[in-house]
């Protein structure tokens, strides 16, 4: 995906580090180290860690366990079942943002805000919480800082 095509997945991250933020926590980003993406996260109230995470899974694991998350948001395409599964090692809950019902997702939480969210062809897992439809919309304007 080129660069310009994740800037809907860093706003949704981006609304769930504010709301996460306006609670007290602290959001970290752990991003694919592409200027675009780490453009558009300057100037937050977050930590930005840049890691190749797609090309170099086993490391981006360690990076998570060094940083000791109380959770762990996904919201990408290259995340395959594997590794969601082996962030369940890292911390609980695991939250995979998802829109496509396209792969199992063996976490804890799955959100889509999508009108058509419920009648997508998820793999449903009985332990999994499904947050599906427009009211999990997660929504946040990008501005310039």
């Amino acid at each position: 995906m080129a660069p310009e095509g994740r800037l809907g997945h860093v706003s949704r991250g981006i609304a769930l580090a504010d709301a996460a933020g306006a609670r007290g926590a602290r959001a970290t980003f752990v991003v694919v180290p592409e200027p675009v993406v780490v453009d558009l996260l300057a100037g937050r109230a977050l930590r930005v860690v840049a890691h190749p995470w797609t090309s170099d899974a086993v490391g981006g694991l360690e990076l998570l366990r060094a940083l000791q998350p109380d959770a762990i948001v996904v919201d990408s395409y290259q995340a395959s079942p594997d590794l969601l599964a082996a962030l369940r090692s890292v911390a609980a809950p695991v939250v995979a943002v998802d829109d496509t019902a396209e792969r199992a997702l063996p976490v804890d939480v799955v959100v889509n805000g999508g009108v058509a969210a419920e009648s997508l062809p998820y793999q449903r897992i009985a332990t999994t919480e499904w947050l599906l439809g427009p009211r999990y919309a997660l929504l946040d304007l990008i501005t310039s800082q």
